[in-house]
């Protein structure tokens, strides 16, 4: 029984080792992003500073944006 477990330890470690050696595939058809359409992490505008996320709106982010969009409205 002990030995089996070894043998399982052993096997493992060479899985994860040749896993961590292993390049991710490359496809023909895979479209790269440009850098030109990706949302930063940070925009610096006369507001404030907006944060993103993945280009999800961060904290008091859609807050700022909501209040300066309802003061454009109102001038």
């Amino acid at each position: 029984m002990r030995v089996t477990c070894v043998y399982t330890v052993a096997f493992a470690g060479l899985l994860a080792a040749s896993v961590s050696w292993a390049q991710l595939p490359s496809y023909k058809m895979t479209t790269r992003i440009p850098y030109q359409i990706t949302t930063p992490d940070k925009v610096d505008t006369p507001i404030g500073t907006l944060e993103f996320f993945d280009g999800v709106p961060v904290g008091k982010t859609t807050e700022m944006v909501y209040d300066y969009v309802d003061r454009a409205r109102a001038v």
